[in-house]
């Protein structure tokens, strides 16, 4: 009777991914057809397998190194846990490094000089979840979207820039996660968002779109690493300790309090 049961979840499963990998894909090339041009006939190069447990929750098993993304039976009450404990800190308040004016935000040259000249003491922030908003929210990690969704549920977020160097978890997140919501909210409410899955462009892209948008959106961001491979580890240590661009030379305190690899 188990087995049948477990069976029928899995079954049931197969369908569900589908049906949310096809309608992700159709709303991608709507919102952002880049992606939907990438992604809806990629291939993995590593192989892997979706199975959930009895509660129905989506994982990935990777049949290489024989082991689940999630390590733990039930993905979104860790997502849930970790994203609790990211908004019980406070966002990163920074200076501007010699008053940075982006061409065409004449508001930069005075939100530099504010900001230049106001003294930051962390004690004195609130946390995020009382203040309840995020300006810029840098998440290193898209995994399975879960914790995209537990964030959102919680916190608006204001321009929201998303990082997956790993294609293969990329393409996960369409059969996984509603990004058909998450399209359309952004959209309908002339949010900022920005998805990215290219390793070698990483940094330009997160440059070109603070530029584009102005940046004094550097000044407070929320950087969340929601889970560490070696590819995400060493673009952050090249960042923290190598890269002179004004918005990554920072010492990048990561408010998930040292979250390690799933």
């Amino acid at each position: 009777m188990e087995e049948n049961t477990i069976n029928g979840i899995q079954t049931d499963l197969e369908s569900y991914l589908i049906e949310r990998f096809e309608a992700n894909i159709q709303c991608f090339k709507r919102y952002l057809p880049d992606i939907a041009s990438k992604f809806e006939n990629y291939l993995p190069q590593n192989p892997l397998k979706f199975v959930c447990d009895k509660n129905g929750i989506p994982n990935i098993f990777f049949l290489q190194n024989d082991e689940l993304f999630f390590k733990n039976s039930d993905p979104i009450d860790f997502c849930k846990k970790q994203v609790n404990k990211l908004i019980s800190g406070h966002a990163y308040h920074r200076k501007f490094n010699g008053g940075i004016v982006t061409e065409g935000c004449f508001q930069d040259k005075f939100l530099s000089q504010i900001i230049n000249d106001a003294k930051f003491d962390s004690k004195d922030f609130d946390s995020i979840k009382n203040v309840g908003y995020i300006p810029t929210a840098i998440i290193f990690g898209i995994g399975l979207g879960y914790q995209i969704a537990e964030l959102l549920e919680q916190i608006d977020v204001q321009n929201l820039i998303l990082i997956e160097p790993d294609k293969d978890i990329f393409l996960s997140s369409l059969y996984t996660f509603d990004w058909v919501n998450l399209l359309t909210y952004f959209s309908k409410n002339n949010l900022g968002l920005k998805i990215i899955t290219e390793e070698k462009t990483c940094v330009i892209e997160v440059i070109n779109y603070v530029d584009k948008h102005g940046f004094f959106l550097a000044s407070n961001v929320v950087f969340y690493v929601h889970y560490e491979t070696d590819t995400i580890k060493k673009w952050l240590s090249t960042n923290k300790c190598g890269n002179k661009d004004p918005l990554f030379n920072l010492s990048l305190p990561f408010l998930s309090g040292g979250i390690k690899k799933l």
